[in-house]
């Protein structure tokens, strides 16, 4: 029962590795970001735009926000939610 209950382990986490890159992939290469309603603003700058970009890793490869990305869920960061402007833990 053990060995099964391996087996099985060992084939899921492949699985799930690749759905979170083909999801965060197809995501990541959507038109638009969170912040594009900046760029209809004629308020903001264009480099407000650009620092927020930088800052939370827009501008980055997507390979690159993959890992970023990865290796906080792996230490239970969940990020920021845009919409609720808090912490997601919090929200869950």
């Amino acid at each position: 029962m053990g060995s099964y209950i391996l087996r099985r382990l060992l084939i899921a986490l492949p699985s799930l590795l690749g759905i979170s890159v083909v999801l965060f992939t197809v995501l990541a290469l959507a038109p638009g970001d969170p912040f594009e309603e900046l760029a209809t603003n004629p308020n903001v700058p264009a480099e407000v735009k650009l620092a927020l970009l930088e800052q939370f890793g827009l501008d980055d490869p997507v390979y690159l926000r993959y890992f970023h990305w990865a290796s906080a869920m792996a230490h239970g960061d969940w990020g920021f939610s845009f919409i609720s402007r808090v912490d997601v833990d919090t929200l869950i």
